[in-house]
């Protein structure tokens, strides 16, 4: 082996980029001579890094960078094909690479495109969509349209009257009011010719220049009545179906009741408005001030809210009832509060007072006045008739009578009905936004108010069938039964002559069913003419019965003198001569015995020539009137 270690000492010692020279080394291009002349080394043991290592520490260094040359020359040599294949296989792949993204360039254009068409699909789908939607809609409020049309259309002509009217009653509505407000406050403890006097007043004076209010009655030919003016229907209805008297008086004071904000106080010596209250409230508590225990009734009720009926007071009542007619109620916390007599209790909104008094002309001191509203259910001719024609057409003809109460109950129930779906129809219209349309629950009552009003329509006229054989059957009995109310007003009136005379309705009622049941029995107007002879007769017995004998003549004299005004027989100046007689034949028989001076005989001849001219004459019918009601015992 050739020795270079000398020349190459010197040349390695005087080269100073030595270092740099090997780290730049071109080791992968290695001649295969130098390989060839360097590859003895590496199995020289005395070539090895730590044999040389001991002679010279950078020769070691050198050593060791031979044979790392000389390794990494024998790994180059197989790494290289590799290297090349590598190298081939990354063109490779970069020409596939780039063939791969020319593709995924073409792919996202074609992707592109898809999704524009994807897109594309889509608005049009969801334009057909749009488009069946409103086709679906419109099919819809096409139907609901002809639903509209259909139970709106029935209702127009009846609607334009309603309109009319509320436009009327919008421009009396502040009189209206005026007046209607001082019927409740004032009027209450008035009979019904005191009410319309009192009423005409007011309207009289809201015509005044000066205050020129418009309202009803105003007009030719109307009148003011509160039932219409503030009045529902089919509360009226009820309270008739809860026998409140049919007429224009009660239900004008069940009126005044519901709207007054005072307890009421009825004026009911016949008991009906007692009655009225008794059927129209359920859980109702009845209790008298004369017993003992009626204060902690009063207050459990008051604490429960139940309602309670005072009957029967009198001109003065219990000073602990004071601030409960007052209302003098105040709040603990967040409970409302009353105090009676000694006790603080709760008190319950729910809680509702009536006081009745059987008096019929009573007097309370001006502090009960203010707290109540007193109303006057003194029966009246009116309602009395209705009443006394139930009974007659029940005894007569039940199954008709029936039938009138099972008419007026379906037909308020009807009228219920109606209101409570016209509420329904208004507040759904004034509540909807939008197209009117597309509101389901509104077209769907209206076809439910179609259907309802036509189902009431096929009553209403079954109704009116039975209606008219009801009517039959009441116009032709309705003259005993209005004949009979005036009777009773006669036997009211005895009071006046002595106050002992009290007779209840109820027992007149009876008196009058007794007269039903053993008059004779007949038909057409033979049975009303029996009826009215039964009646009479049975009356006139029992009213005798409990008659001081002085006032029997007096009674069938006022008997002869009111039938007579029923039957439109009575002559006003025949009835004024006849007093007249009367008393100048008093007179006369003074006379005869000596006691009548020059000018009651100047009269007495005056009243004979009168009867001689024929003015006193009375026809046959009154005098056998007259004997028909005098006393039986002569």
């Amino acid at each position: 082996m050739d020795d270079y270690w000398e020349p190459s000492k010197k040349k390695l010692y005087s080269d100073t980029n030595l270092l740099r020279k090997l780290i730049e080394y071109d080791k992968d291009n290695i001649p295969a001579s130098v390989i060839e002349k360097v590859k003895p080394f590496e199995s020289n043991p005395n070539f090895d890094p730590e044999a040389v290592k001991k002679s010279s520490v950078a020769a070691a260094g050198i050593c060791k960078w031979v044979r790392a040359m000389i390794v990494y020359e024998r790994v180059a040599r197989e790494v290289g094909p590799k290297r090349e294949a590598l190298a081939a296989a990354e063109k490779e792949l970069k020409d596939a690479v780039d063939k791969l993204n020319i593709k995924k360039a073409e792919l996202k254009a074609v992707l592109d495109k898809l999704k524009e068409l994807e897109d594309g699909l889509a608005a049009s789908k969801a334009k057909q969509a749009e488009l069946n939607q409103q086709v679906s809609d419109c099919k819809v409020r096409l139907a609901r349209a002809e639903k509209l049309i259909s139970g709106l259309g029935g209702e127009k002509g009846r609607w334009q009257v309603s309109s009319k009217k509320l436009g009327a009653a919008f421009i009396n509505l502040a009189g209206d009011i005026l007046i209607a407000s001082g019927v409740i406050a004032y009027l209450g403890v008035f009979n019904a010719s005191m009410r319309t006097e009192a009423v005409t007043a007011w309207i009289k004076g809201l015509q005044d220049p000066s205050v020129n209010i418009p309202c009803t009655g105003q007009g030719e030919g109307e009148e003011y009545r509160l039932q219409e003016v503030i009045g529902e229907p089919v509360k009226i209805r009820q309270w008739v179906i809860d026998k409140l008297p049919n007429d224009s008086l009660s239900i004008e004071n069940a009126i005044m009741m519901s709207f007054s904000d005072r307890w009421p106080l009825l004026i009911d010596p016949q008991l009906q408005g007692n009655k009225w209250i008794r059927n129209s409230q359920e859980d109702l508590k009845v209790l008298r001030l004369t017993k003992s225990d009626y204060a902690r009734h009063l207050e459990t009720c008051i604490q429960f809210g139940k309602p309670v009926l005072i009957e029967n007071v009198v001109e003065s009542l219990d000073p602990m009832l004071q601030p409960l007619l007052e209302r003098a109620i105040f709040k603990a916390g967040s409970l409302s509060m009353i105090r009676l007599g000694d006790n603080t209790i709760e008190y319950s909104n729910d809680f509702k007072l009536w006081l009745t008094t059987k008096l019929p002309n009573p007097h309370f001191a001006p502090e009960v006045c203010v707290t109540v509203i007193i109303l006057n259910f003194v029966t009246t001719l009116e309602g009395l008739s209705d009443a006394l024609l139930a009974i007659l057409v029940a005894k007569e003809s039940p199954e008709m009578e029936k039938k009138r109460q099972e008419l007026v109950i379906e037909s308020a129930l009807s009228k219920a009905q109606l209101k409570e779906i016209e509420d329904r129809i208004l507040y759904l219209l004034s509540a909807s936004t939008g197209n009117i349309l597309d509101d389901e629950e509104l077209i769907t009552t209206l076809a439910n108010s179609k259907i309802a009003s036509q189902r009431i329509e096929e009553r209403v006229v079954v109704q009116e069938r039975t209606a008219k054989e009801i009517t039959e059957v009441r116009l032709f009995n309705e003259p005993v039964a209005a004949r009979s109310s005036w009777l009773f007003f006669v036997v009211s009136d005895l009071a006046s002559i002595e106050t002992t005379y009290q007779y209840s309705l109820e027992w007149f009622a009876t008196i009058f069913v007794e007269s039903i049941e053993s008059a004779d029995k007949a038909r057409g107007a033979a049975r009303l003419d029996a009826l009215n002879r039964s009646f009479l007769s049975k009356l006139y017995i029992n009213i005798c019965r409990s008659l001081f004998e002085k006032d029997k003549t007096l009674f069938s004299f006022l008997t002869a003198i009111k039938m007579l005004a029923f039957d439109g027989e009575l002559n006003q100046r025949e009835l004024t001569l006849l007093l007249q007689v009367s008393f100048l034949t008093a007179i006369k028989m003074l006379a005869f015995d000596g006691e009548l001076n020059q000018r009651e005989l100047t009269l007495l001849l005056q009243v004979r020539m009168l009867a001689f001219d024929g003015e006193l004459k009375l026809n046959q019918r009154k005098s056998t009137l007259l004997l028909q009601v005098s006393p039986v015992d002569g």
